[in-house]
């Protein structure tokens, strides 16, 4: 394992220290997402959580969906425009009053989105404590293929990226929290293009179960 990271029972890696250094502000925000056309990634996102709805017989109308780590609110945005009753969270307290309300991690929701977010927090544990029924998470996909791969990966990102989840790590994380995952994608490398072989992006759904 490479220097200052270690792998938990269930497969996760995080960073040992877990110090953030990224200053979240308006210019990370900016310079983030400005190479993504995130409109697309947006209903590419929805999409997927509408058919997902959709395969259980559930209606989208008037559900509640939180997303945290909103950044400019793009994926909200969206949602409002679908019929869900949309709420965010941020750090960087971007102005979405527009057209979704400002949300918090203790209430309830029936869905609740990561997209490119939880791999920032400090302490993840929280995730048990969640009330939805649905919850959908992306994350950078890491294969670790060897420490050497690990080190010059785009996406570790020390002080930034402070956990680190393959597929089956990922899924084992949330079995321990409650959630039985549904479905594993890769859904987002249709617009989040990787040079090479591997999945870049990791996309699940899972469902609450205890």
């Amino acid at each position: 394992m490479l220097e200052g990271y270690k792998k938990l029972p269930n497969g996760v890696v995080l960073q040992e220290d877990r110090n953030i250094t990224m200053n979240y502000d308006e210019d990370y925000i900016t310079n983030a997402y400005s190479d993504e056309n995130m409109l697309n990634i947006s209903y590419l996102r929805l999409g997927f959580l509408l058919s997902y709805l959709h395969n259980r017989g559930i209606s989208s109308k008037d559900k509640s969906i939180l997303d945290v780590g909103y950044g400019f609110g793009h994926f909200l945005k969206v949602c409002n425009q679908h019929g869900f009753n949309p709420f965010g969270l941020d750090i960087n307290g971007h102005d979405i009053s527009k057209f979704a309300g400002k949300g918090n991690l203790d209430n309830a929701y029936d869905v609740i989105t990561f997209f490119d977010s939880l791999e920032h927090f400090e302490d993840i544990n929280f995730v048990k404590d969640l009330q939805c029924e649905t919850l959908i998470i992306s994350v950078p996909w890491c294969h670790y293929f060897s420490d050497d791969w690990f080190e010059s990966w785009k996406h570790r990102k020390y002080g930034e990226h402070l956990w680190h989840f393959n597929d089956e790590s990922l899924e084992a994380f949330l079995n321990e929290c409650g959630y039985e995952v549904e479905f594993k994608s890769n859904v987002e490398d249709v617009i989040r293009k990787n040079d090479h072989y591997y999945s870049n992006i990791l996309t699940i759904i899972a469902k609450r179960v205890q």
